[in-house]
């Protein structure tokens, strides 16, 4: 009885395991192709985030404005960046649709990112790597003459690694708006008061103060100079903060650290974040702290210019193309993006278009395991039904064949004969 049952069971979990391998392996393949493409297209793809195209096409309202106002060009590129940082793939496809069955399980599978964005000497000005609050922002002056009516007139960004990981919240001078940004978003906060000083575009903090929407409500609910009529309102929020009700709340203050530095204050108004969610990596043997660091370590030659017919751009992007793996169980794709008019006059004119910036990126992925995810149902239903079957033919063998031999062993041992 139990050789027959140990062949029985070969037999059907065998005829199971052999059709799931090859569930999976098909299953993985359609993700493969999909994948593929998507990574392939990466980079022209994070350009389209915060539609960076439209700074090089005349047709668009954008077009050469990125000259007469570069920060906010930069504010554009920490968006796309912030885009990025949480790529996802969404397994379920047509299955999404209303009243469709399905067994396929409709995930969102992470995907592995970084954008690197290079100039046209090819130095590294940022990484998705480097955790930023990016946002627009007022002088004091500015938000004295109440000129909050108009958004971005200027543009900054900060560093913000500083205390990321730190045993306590006390150790982390940015652990409200990290908390913020992993729950219910920075939408909360209203406004932030930064005493400190720049460099470029990039600001120090020194002391920091916010305030939160709600906090803002609550002096305007009992202003009557701030009433339209019953339960309506009307307000900037520096003719709120003028009332002197305004309580700003102390996130940090760093001012003996800096004690005789020159210091500016400035006003954000719901700024952004992105804290980079990198992991480490082995490509062809060697450990990486994360993709990112894994990207800038790909040497490239980035021109600053290039002329009708040159084979630049292309060298590069099949230089990031070899570098690329694409196995089934691991796909790791690098792209890159040039910002550049390829329609100016300079084009026009001399054959030739001068380079801005580049993107640089990386996405990864695994098609084998996120099929492996997308199927589990499959698995579990038909593992189970498997199972069924397996007792369920093996009673009846007990009952039908082993039973009536182990009978007529018994009579004869008995002495029937």
């Amino acid at each position: 009885m139990t050789a027959i049952t140990g062949l029985l069971a070969l037999a059907v979990l065998g005829t199971w395991l052999l059709s799931m391998v090859c569930l999976t392996v098909v299953t993985a393949q359609e993700m493969y192709d999909i994948l593929y493409q998507r990574s392939r297209d990466y980079a022209a793809a994070v350009s389209q985030y915060s539609l960076l195209p439209e700074f090089y096409d005349p047709s668009f309202s954008r077009y050469g404005y990125q000259y007469e106002n570069p920060d906010f060009l930069e504010n554009q590129l920490f968006s796309a960046m912030d885009r990025s940082t949480s790529e996802t793939y969404q397994t379920g496809g047509d299955y999404r649709r209303e009243g469709r069955s399905k067994w396929i399980r409709d995930i969102h599978y992470p995907l592995e990112t970084a954008v690197l964005v290079y100039d046209a000497d090819g130095n590294l000005l940022h990484s998705s790597a480097d955790d930023i609050l990016y946002f627009d922002y007022y002088t004091q002056e500015e938000w004295d003459a109440g000129m909050d009516t108009a958004a971005g007139l200027h543009y900054g960004w900060m560093d913000i690694r500083q205390g990321k990981g730190a045993e306590s919240p006390e150790q982390d001078p940015y652990q409200l708006f990290r908390s913020l940004a992993e729950s219910t978003g920075l939408w909360e906060i209203a406004a932030v008061r930064v005493a400190g000083f720049q460099e470029g575009t990039e600001w120090t903090p020194v002391t920091m103060h916010y305030v939160t929407d709600e906090m803002a409500r609550q002096v305007v609910e009992n202003n009557v100079q701030f009433s339209t009529g019953p339960s309506s309102y009307a307000y900037f929020l520096s003719d709120v903060d003028r009332t002197g009700q305004l309580e700003w709340q102390l996130q940090f203050d760093h001012s003996p650290e800096y004690a005789g530095k020159a210091l500016s204050t400035i006003y954000i108004t719901h700024p952004d974040l992105w804290e980079y969610p990198g992991s480490p990596l082995a490509y062809k043997g060697t450990e990486y702290q994360n993709l990112a660091v894994l990207t800038e370590s790909i040497v490239l030659s980035l021109p600053g210019s290039c002329s009708y017919g040159s084979s630049d751009l292309w060298e590069m992007g099949n230089l990031l193309y070899n570098n690329s793996v694409w196995e089934l169980n691991e796909m790791l794709a690098f792209d890159i993006w040039a910002g550049s008019a390829f329609s100016s006059q300079e084009y026009q004119e001399t054959g030739t278009y001068t380079i801005d910036f580049y993107l640089v990126t990386a996405i990864r992925s695994n098609p084998l395991a996120c099929a492996v995810s997308a199927l589990r149902n499959i698995y579990l239903a038909t593992g189970l039904a498997a199972l069924v079957l397996l007792l369920a033919v093996g009673s009846r063998i007990r009952q039908h064949l082993v039973q009536p031999v182990t009978d007529v062993r018994d009579t004869m041992e008995d002495g029937w004969l």
